[in-house]
C-alpha cells in the first residue's frame, strides 16, 4: 500500500535535514541467511503499509526514516515512533498490521516473505530477538485495546485474545503452543484484563464447556482447539 495521504505529526522541516540516515554502529545491517530481499523505494510521505492491512511481508529499513503510528479506536492518531535503518517492521503474531508505516524522508526498505520468518530466525538470533519483541509489543497493544474496549468486547473475547497471544509467544519460544508455560492465578489474570474475577472464571467455564480449553487445579491452561479459539478472539 503506497499512499500520498499523510498526517502532519512530525516536526516541521524534518524532511529538509540533509541525507537520510543509513546503517551505522547504532543500527548495523543484519544479513538474513538464505533470503533475498526485494528493495522498495519510498518517497517522503508515502505509506509502506497501513493499519488494518493484511501482513504478507516483513521489512528492514535500509535508509531513511519511517513514522510508525498506531491509531486509536476512534480513528484518531495514537502513539507514534520513528524507525531508523536496521529496524524491522511487520513482525509479530497478528495477521493484520496494528500500525501504519510512512516515510518522512525518501527511504529504502527491503521486503521479505513473512512465511519465511520462523525458518530464517532459527539461523539469525538477532531476528529471533526482534520477532520476540514484536510479539510482546503486539500482545501489550492487544491487551490495552481489549481493556479500552471493555464495554464493547465480551469478557470471553478478551480471555480468548490473551490465550491466543500466549500461544504465539510459546511457539516462538520453542514450546508447545497449546500449553501455557506457568500457572497464573485468576486474580492476576483478572487484573491484567480488567475483569471481575467471577466474570473471568465464568468465561473460562464457558470455554471449557465448549471444549476450547481445559484447565488443571493450578490454573494451567491447555488449548484444545486453537483455530476456534482464534476465531473467537477475532470477534
Amino acid at each position: 500500500m503506497h499512499s500520498a495521504a499523510y498526517h502532519d505529526c512530525v516536526s516541521p522541516g524534518y524532511a529538509d535535514r540533509g541525507t537520510p540516515p543509513t546503517f551505522n554502529a547504532r543500527h548495523p545491517r543484519i544479513e538474513l541467511p538464505d533470503l533475498n530481499g526485494e528493495l522498495i523505494a519510498l518517497q517522503s510521505k508515502e505509506a509502506l503499509f497501513l493499519a488494518g492491512e493484511k501482513k504478507n511481508e516483513f521489512y528492514r529499513v535500509d535508509a531513511g526514516v519511517l513514522l510508525i503510528s498506531t491509531p486509536e479506536t476512534d480513528g484518531s492518531l495514537g502513539e507514534s515512533r520513528l524507525a531508523f535503518p536496521g529496524e524491522y517492521l511487520g513482525l509479530g503474531f497478528l495477521s493484520e498490521h496494528p500500525s501504519s508505516a510512512r516515510a518522512i524522508v525518501a527511504s529504502t526498505v527491503s521486503s521479505y516473505p513473512l512465511n519465511k520468518v520462523d525458518e530464517t530466525s532459527e539461523h539469525c538470533p538477532v531476528l529471533r530477538q526482534k520477532l520476540n519483541e514484536a510479539v510482546q509489543l503486539e500482545f501489550n497493544q492487544l491487551r490495552e485495546k481489549a481493556v479500552a474496549n471493555g464495554h464493547r468486547a465480551p469478557p470471553i473475547v478478551r480471555v480468548a485474545n490473551f490465550l491466543v497471544a500466549a500461544s504465539h509467544i510459546a511457539l516462538l519460544e520453542g514450546r508447545c503452543p497449546n500449553l501455557t508455560s506457568d500457572s497464573i492465578t485468576p486474580g492476576v489474570l483478572a487484573g491484567l484484563l480488567n475483569l471481575d474475577q467471577d466474570v473471568l472464571i465464568a468465561a473460562f467455564t464457558q470455554m471449557m464447556n465448549d471444549q476450547l480449553i481445559s484447565c488443571d487445579p493450578d490454573f494451567r491452561v491447555t488449548i484444545g482447539d486453537l483455530k476456534r479459539l482464534g476465531a473467537l478472539a477475532a470477534v
